[in-house]
């Protein structure tokens, strides 16, 4: 990796590092513009961390997968402006709440897509903090919630009879960090998934996805699976540890019906540029194998 090829994204470069990268799924997803099974890349070096992720989103599937929605959308910068005292303060925010079409338009004038649709106010003391609530399509928008709203502050100190002070985030948009503001109100995409789970899935014996081998429900066979990979990753050499051949290899034998010819690839798909060309030859064999 050269650094040209990175400015702009980080500081102070000095280097990469490889990071394993594993595929859980598929799970079955049912939302308003997500529909159908998907896999999700993990990287991680957590031993079994991929396996378990793997058998929640089976047993998922099996109860006939999650539901989502997107509930609200929302983006914020949250300034703060000092007064000499309470009532100050007060008034100020019963100014904005009248002067709000304005504001709004001060604010939009710096974007062609970012909409302000609310403030929020908060008071301590002499200080009147404002929560401006931007919908931002399809950006995360961080960068152009501060450029509007500073220029929406800009207006209100101009036109604000008083005297005021303001500081562009008074700490309250929390912005890559937790707060129970950000849990109780919207930052990003607030995004609800009702799973649901059958206790005849998880129950031994009653898995509607019950296996002609052995009985076991869905739940009881992947934990022996994970077992069964634990033993064969004790008893392989050192190099076959970072095979991805010998890892597709276990999934066709832990399953009776092996890998099917999407899940080959998507596999093969994710890893073809960083396996040599002997392993890509192998995965095409274990493809041509599934069909």
């Amino acid at each position: 990796m050269e650094p040209w090829s990175v400015a702009g994204n980080i500081e102070n470069f000095t280097g990469a590092i490889q990071v394993p990268l594993g595929i859980a799924g598929p799970i079955l997803v049912h939302g308003e513009h997500a529909q159908g099974e998907f896999y999700i890349p993990l990287a991680t070096t957590e031993g079994t961390l991929v396996a378990s992720y793997n058998r929640g989103m089976r047993l998922l599937g099996a109860c006939g997968g999650v539901k989502a929605t997107v509930v609200e959308q929302f983006m914020q910068r949250a300034p703060v402006f000092m007064f000499e005292d309470a009532v100050q303060a007060r008034d100020f925010g019963a100014w904005v709440c009248d002067q709000f079409d304005a504001i709004k338009h001060e604010a939009e004038r710096t974007t062609r897509h970012g909409k302000l649709h609310h403030i929020e106010q908060y008071q301590i003391g002499p200080a009147r903090f404002l929560r401006f609530n931007y919908i931002t399509g399809d950006a995360a928008g961080q960068n152009l919630c501060g450029k509007a709203t500073a220029a929406a502050c800009e207006w209100i100190r101009s036109t604000w009879p008083g005297k005021l002070e303001y500081l562009l985030s008074g700490n309250i948009d929390t912005d890559k960090k937790h707060s129970v503001m950000n849990t109780l109100h919207t930052r990003g995409r607030r995004v609800i998934a009702t799973p649901s789970c059958s206790t005849a899935v998880t129950t031994t014996g009653h898995s509607p996805c019950h296996q002609q081998r052995g009985g076991s429900s869905l739940l009881a066979r992947s934990t022996s699976i994970a077992q069964r990979r634990e033993r064969r990753q004790e008893r392989r050499p050192g190099p076959a540890h970072g095979n991805v051949y010998t890892s597709a290899l276990d999934g066709a034998r832990d399953y009776p019906d092996g890998l099917s010819e999407n899940s080959v690839a998507f596999l093969l798909c994710v890893t073809e540029q960083a396996i040599n060309a002997e392993t890509r030859g192998a995965l095409t064999k274990l493809r041509t194998a599934a069909t």
